[in-house]
């Protein structure tokens, strides 16, 4: 009796901790959720409502809410940004369904990751997603607040989509169910989730001789990595945090970074065409305000998470250069496959040149105990 009273007792700590471990993620992840929710509109004129289809999260980030708060702010509470999750909930194919709403009006924006504009045929943001390029914030806020990412914005117009800005959301990492994945053998067989449908996301898991798998965030992932259908996921400190993934998938690597992931504030043209030149030039301002601002506070974000996570059971592995190394070399394929497209293969060779001239950033540091 006593044994199974003490049993008991482990497992309510247990389920506390995961409790205030989610709680505390959503905290670093999201934020306040209040930012978008009361506008200060005078009761003599109601406001002017933009609905901003969500992508890939069922809640706006941070960097969201901080947008929506500028426009608010901006506009004297006469325009508002009104965010819609997917209809349905999070599926493998909500950003692609998400753009799709804001080219055809359904709805008027879109707080989308550029990954699924590839979905779509467009090639603006595919130089973001070049394998082991842009591995930290630093050289990636040289990157979107430059010549590069302004260069990028113009890419979607001729789907009738105008991308007024870019903002930082993460850097992606591969999640490990049940081992680590940090040289090419770790991949070699392996089933790892990406996000999207993205094909340059699964051309860069094939180029490592693994099988991509799309599966929505939060509880489909969750599954698969439980029941081991996935065997790893390409995702973000964040949401293996937010999501429960620690407690099913053991193993981060903190230092092999795919890629960032980059939010595009978007909207319809014929609506933005619609609005007043005060209400464009509003919405543009707050996008140019929330794309810098984005990066503020990011790698303290992802410190702190992964200081939770290590708590929480997970373990952080390392790849060496020579790791390093191997995993770019077999990527050529990928790099010769986005280089076909011009501008593309003109934004890597920026890219590359300053990164060249940017000292690298920090890795994560590993907690105490916390090491593969």
């Amino acid at each position: 009796m006593r044994k199974s009273r003490r049993t008991a007792q482990r497992l309510g700590r247990r389920c506390a901790v995961t409790r205030l471990l989610t709680a505390f993620a959503a905290f670093l992840l999201l934020g306040t959720t209040v930012a978008a929710s009361a506008p200060a509109a005078s009761a003599a004129a109601l406001p002017v409502v933009l609905t901003a289809a969500i992508g890939s999260n069922s809640a706006p980030t941070e960097a969201g809410l901080v947008f929506a708060d500028a426009v608010r702010r901006l506009s004297k509470g006469s325009l508002v940004i009104a965010f819609q999750s997917p209809p349905g909930g999070l599926t493998a194919e909500s950003e692609s369904l998400a753009i799709k709403d804001v080219r055809q009006g359904a709805t008027q924006m879109g707080w989308i990751p550029t990954r699924g504009w590839d979905t779509q045929s467009v090639n603006a943001f595919t130089a973001l997603q070049a394998p082991f390029l842009i591995t930290d914030y630093v050289l990636l806020e040289k990157v979107l607040t430059g010549a590069v990412g302004r260069g990028m914005l113009s890419g979607t117009r001729g789907m009738g989509v105008r991308t007024l800005g870019l903002a930082a959301a993460d850097l992606r990492r591969p999640l490990g169910a049940r081992k680590s994945f940090v040289a090419p053998a770790d991949f070699r067989g392996a089933k790892l989730r990406t996000a999207g449908g993205s094909r340059v996301s699964s051309a860069m898991l094939e180029a490592l001789g693994a099988t991509a798998s799309p599966v929505a965030s939060g509880a489909a992932l969750l599954a698969e990595l439980r029941d081991g259908t996935v065997d790893g996921a390409e995702t973000a400190v964040g949401y293996i945090l937010l999501n429960g993934y620690y407690q099913v998938a053991k193993y981060v690597t903190a230092n092999l970074v795919f890629f960032p992931r980059v939010d595009a504030i978007s909207i319809n043209e014929r609506a933005f065409q619609a609005l007043t030149l005060q209400q464009r030039a509003i919405l543009e301002t707050a996008a140019t305000e929330t794309a810098r601002g984005s990066f503020k506070g990011l790698v303290e974000r992802d410190q702190e998470q992964l200081r939770l996570l290590c708590l929480g059971g997970l373990r952080v592995a390392t790849s060496t250069k020579a790791e390093l190394a191997a995993l770019l070399r077999a990527e050529q394929p990928v790099y010769t496959m986005l280089k076909r497209h011009r501008p593309t293969a003109n934004r890597i060779a920026q890219i590359q040149k300053l990164k060249k001239a940017t000292k690298p950033a920090a890795p994560l540091r590993i907690p105490a105990g916390c090491a593969a």
